[in-house]
């Protein structure tokens, strides 16, 4: 378990650093909300978006890292975020593989 979670704070981590490079600005990691627990919290312009990270060994798999039940909470905080903020708000997946690539899937 050590091992898995040392790995998603490194995947956190990359993707913080796309975020930065891409001249995005951080507003928070682990954010606790009345429904989830968001990773990453990030703004540019007018767009806020709530950002899952997960770690992959495979590609093949990616469809199968977000159980329902975590889609039915990010669903939810994407409603707790929309209420609270006066901006356009969207949820992406953020994928990082064994070599550190980044792949980002909007969340429908």
């Amino acid at each position: 378990m050590y091992f898995e979670h040392k790995k998603g704070l490194k995947s956190e981590e990359l993707v913080i650093a796309w975020f930065h490079k891409n001249g995005w600005e951080v507003l928070g990691q682990r954010i606790k909300t009345p429904y989830a627990e968001i990773d990453l919290l990030v703004i540019k312009n007018n767009i806020i978006k709530i950002i899952e990270v997960k770690s992959i060994r495979n590609k093949e798999f990616m469809s199968h890292r977000v159980s329902t039940r975590q889609k039915q909470r990010l669903r939810q905080a994407y409603s707790y975020f929309s209420n609270r903020f006066n901006k356009t708000v969207e949820i992406e997946i953020a994928f990082v593989d064994r070599n550190e690539n980044i792949e980002f899937v909007e969340f429908c």
